[in-house]
């Protein structure tokens, strides 16, 4: 329930997300939510850190799912610590942040899509 919630809060603000605004429009001005390739070759929805925190605490979930989160396989891990739940992602040049990456897989699940075949 907890990743379905998260997932469908990224999909009402895809828009939000680095890679899936237009280039012509300027940053959110709240700042970026994470970072989401766009379609249809996107392999990871990386949502930032303190965002996570906020949708969990919003939709009243313990972030102690993310952990089940990444013991089921849906998390890109970083480095040899595998405890780690969050990776770092170069959002620009010279910049980086902490951001929570969720499969395809596991997003595809959590809301009921199914992957689009990539030509």
């Amino acid at each position: 329930a907890a990743l379905a919630y998260v997932c469908s809060e990224a999909a009402r603000r895809e828009n939000e997300f680095r890679g899936r605004r237009a280039t012509s429009m300027d940053p959110p001005p709240h700042g970026w939510l994470g970072k989401w390739d766009p379609p249809p070759s996107w392999e990871w929805l990386c949502v930032n850190v303190n965002v996570m925190a906020s949708w969990l605490a919003a939709g009243e979930y313990d972030k102690s799912v993310i952990r089940i989160w990444c013991d089921n396989g849906w998390l890109k891990r970083q480095g040899s610590n595998m405890d780690h739940h969050s990776v770092s992602i170069k959002v620009e040049e010279g910049k980086i942040e902490r951001m929570i990456a969720i499969s395809r897989d596991a997003f595809d699940a959590s809301v009921g899509t199914e992957r689009e075949a990539v030509e």
